[in-house]
Parts: C-alpha cells; sequence; structure tokens
C-alpha cells in the first residue's frame, strides 16, 4: 500500500512540474513576441532584408509539427502558436513596408 501511495505522489509531483514547465514556457514565449514587437519592429531596428529572412523562415516553420515536438516536446502546440504569433507580427511589418513584392 506504501508502494502504492508512493507512486501517486510521484505522479502528481510530474504533473505539477509539467504545468510549471508549460506556463514558464508560455511566459518566455510571450516575452520573445513582446521584444520582437516593442523593441525591434516598432522602432524600426529592423533592417529590411533580415525582416523578409524572418518572414520567410517564421513562414516555412509555422506549421512543422516534427520541429515543434522536438523543441518543445508534449508542449508542440504552444511552439506552434508562438510560431504563428510571430509570424503575424512579421506578416504585419512587410505588408506595412510594402515588402510583399520583393518575397
Amino acid at each position: 500500500m506504501d508502494d502504492l501511495i508512493a507512486v501517486i505522489i510521484f505522479i502528481v509531483f510530474l504533473g505539477v512540474l509539467f504545468f510549471i514547465n508549460g506556463l514558464y514556457m508560455n511566459f518566455m514565449g510571450k516575452v520573445q513576441q513582446n521584444n520582437i514587437k516593442k523593441r525591434k519592429i516598432t522602432k524600426g531596428k529592423i533592417k529590411d532584408k533580415k525582416l523578409i529572412y524572418f518572414y520567410k523562415t517564421t513562414d516555412r516553420n509555422r506549421k512543422n509539427k516534427i520541429l515543434a515536438f522536438l523543441a518543445y516536446g508534449i508542449y508542440y502546440r504552444s511552439f506552434l502558436k508562438l510560431n504563428e504569433a510571430k509570424y503575424q507580427l512579421f506578416k504585419e511589418e512587410v505588408e506595412r513596408r510594402g515588402l510583399m513584392s520583393q518575397i
């Protein structure tokens, strides 16, 4: 009986760790998005060539589930959401600068 309780406690402990890790990864993703949006895009610190490169890269990788699973493991869906959000940021900026014809 003591072994069963120990196993249950261990499973609960792992569940809590996975939950905390998921929250941390979501938080860091939001920080990264805000950093890109506020510091780089709105202040114009990204040159056009680099912006096009980031746009193409995020467009290519935004639905890549294998890369998402390798990078985030069981949290691959949050990776896909974060990549989609970054793609939208870069797409809006490319359209705002009128660079769609160069892509």
